[in-house]
């Protein structure tokens, strides 16, 4: 009995497409480097360049003892239109020019992964030409739309303390009532806090394990994050790399020196890779990993860039300027109104980080 067509929505049609592109072209580029793909593996599929004049690729099923052998203009042709059916799709939805590539290799979803993390591995040389190199990699496509980077709950609250003007309860109810289009509007209340005559200074976490695991990863990440959300709500900017200009202004670590801009990136860096790794807010982190996947972009082009731990100011980059602030969903993490606490006024406003593209 023939299975019906398979249906999946843009990013995970995007994981399909890395696999046959790659394969297609034999390489994949870095900012800084090219490299040779020699064996590649996705989902349960295997992909190997002969050496034979046809140049075929065979791929195969090693679990299903199933195969598919093509030419490499055939394969190039068959991953440049199954682009264009990507960006023509809405939802979930199939595409019938792969189906038969699907089904022979009896691939039942495209987001299975390899190693529990990552959607794909490639074998190559490395840059010297002496060692081969197997690295693993996540695929992200920027035809979907943007996904976290660190999710937000209420233990990545951050308690601030209200100082300044005291607030009376008229004043507070007009603060805590500012809504836009139906929505709590926590940027117009930060807004009309400080025109009040109000500021806020930095408590603490609400999760404790979660700021236990920031100052193990670095003592002023507590803080750093808690200025950094503050100049999101102020409007300062949504994007780190915007953020980052408002962190060097505020200086809440008192560097007082000319690198400052050197000193916070530093920071921020730390703290994205540990979250890259796998930190979470749930239990305290221990930051004794290394990087064992990169990341893998498919853009608006069809382009593929890849992004590794073993080309570590590569990796750090692009994260630093492809995450933003984004304010999750107000009621199911409980914060943005003023409230009162030890007979001080007090606000909570939440940490969560989102891809910019």
């Amino acid at each position: 009995m023939e299975r019906p067509n398979l249906s999946a929505n843009k990013g995970e049609w995007s994981k399909l497409y890395t696999f046959l592109k790659i394969s297609a072209e034999g390489k994949i580029k870095s900012e800084s480097n090219g490299f040779d793909t020699r064996t590649i593996k996705w989902n349960k599929i295997i992909g190997n360049k002969t050496l034979t004049p046809d140049e075929l690729i065979i791929f195969k099923n090693n679990d299903k003892k199933t195969e598919i052998k093509m030419k490499l203009d055939e394969l190039k042709s068959l991953s440049k239109r199954l682009f264009k059916e990507i960006l023509r799709g809405t939802g979930a939805f199939s595409i019938p020019i792969v189906q038969n590539f699907i089904q022979t290799l009896d691939i039942s979803n495209l987001t299975e992964k390899i190693d529990n993390r990552s959607d794909i591995s490639l074998q190559f040389m490395d840059t010297a030409g002496i060692q081969e190199k197997k690295l693993y990699f996540q695929i992200h496509s920027q035809l979907k739309s943007k996904g976290t980077f660190f999710n937000a709950s209420k233990k990545t609250n951050i308690v601030y303390k209200i100082e300044g003007k005291a607030l009376g309860d008229k004043e507070i109810k007009s603060i805590n009532d500012i809504t836009k289009n139906n929505k709590p509007d926590i940027k117009g209340r930060i807004r009309k806090l400080y025109l009040s005559g109000g500021n806020i200074k930095f408590e603490n976490f609400e999760g404790k394990k979660f700021e236990n695991s920031l100052k193990l990863i670095d003592g002023d990440l507590p803080l750093i994050i808690s200025t950094l959300i503050l100049g999101y709500y102020l409007g300062r900017g949504n994007t780190l790399v915007e953020l980052l200009e408002f962190l060097i202004l505020e200086d809440p670590c008192k560097n007082n020196s000319i690198q400052k801009r050197q000193f916070y990136t530093i920071k921020l860096n730390k703290l994205l890779n540990e979250i890259y790794k796998g930190m979470k807010a749930t239990n305290i982190w221990k930051s004794d990993e290394k990087i064992k996947d990169g990341i893998i972009i498919v853009d608006k082009k069809g382009n593929i860039n890849c992004y590794h731990g073993f080309l570590r100011q590569d990796l750090e980059q692009f994260l630093l300027r492809s995450i933003k602030i984004d304010t999750p969903y107000v009621a199911r993490h409980d914060f943005g109104e003023i409230f009162k606490k030890n007979s001080n006024l007090s606000i909570k406003l939440n940490f969560q980080l989102r891809w910019n593209f």
